[in-house]
């Protein structure tokens, strides 16, 4: 073994048990960075299909929010962790690699994916768009390309203290289509899906406008 190799070994050897690489739910040291642990995993990793409007043709979500995405999520979206969309990023390629399903949704002819977009000054004061940064360069390393087709031109409410009725009113005219949808099949991609009433809002919104079908995909979602 050369000498420098040597050097790189002991130095890589060093670093790694001074700030060993740890498990993103649990903590505990792992061997791969921004990964989680053989225990952990399990618990988060789930694909599963989420309820969906008339308007959507097919919707699912990669993971479960509450038993271990939502401080990654948190981190991303109000602290803008890279490392946290890293691990953002090997969640999806775990969720494509295990999953036939997903598999079979991003191999839709002519797809295009479209995160759903915040009011503009919300996020011109956050900085990004969490929807797009999470999930932009991922599906670009599949060949689906993202567009920001859609433009929130409503400041609406948060959606999670408000009835059904009054999610549909808080919604009502909040999204326009600014770029040419026609016969695309579109993916809305989203951090979390809670309530169903936003992507409800953008999957009509895009078909009204000449979409053909409407996909979802979440990062993150209890419901089912």
């Amino acid at each position: 073994m050369k000498i420098i190799d040597l050097f790189e070994k002991i130095h890589s050897l060093i670093v790694d048990f001074i700030f060993p690489t740890r498990c993103e739910m649990c903590h505990q040291p792992i061997k791969y960075p921004n990964h989680w642990c053989e225990n952990c995993l399990p618990k988060i990793l789930n694909v599963h299909r989420i309820q969906k409007s008339k308007s959507v043709d097919y919707a699912i979500a990669v993971s479960n929010y509450r038993s271990g995405t939502r401080e990654l999520i948190r981190d991303i979206k109000f602290h803008l962790h890279r490392r946290q969309i890293l691990s953002a990023e090997n969640l999806l390629e775990l969720a494509f690699k295990n999953s036939e399903t997903f598999r079979k949704l991003l191999s839709a002819q002519n797809l295009v994916a479209v995160p759903v977009p915040l009011f503009p000054e919300k996020e011109k004061l956050r900085g990004f768009n969490q929807s797009e940064i999470i999930f932009k360069n991922w599906l670009e390393s599949h060949g689906v390309d993202m567009r920001n087709s859609l433009k929130r031109v409503v400041d609406t409410k948060p959606n999670f203290d408000l009835s059904k009725e009054e999610r549909e009113k808080n919604l009502q005219n909040a999204f326009e289509v600014v770029d040419d949808v026609r016969g695309k099949n579109i993916l809305i991609v989203d951090d979390i899906f809670t309530t169903g009433a936003t992507i409800s809002e953008c999957s009509k919104v895009l078909k009204s406008s000449g979409a053909n079908k409407i996909f979802v995909l979440v990062l993150a979602s209890d419901y089912q």
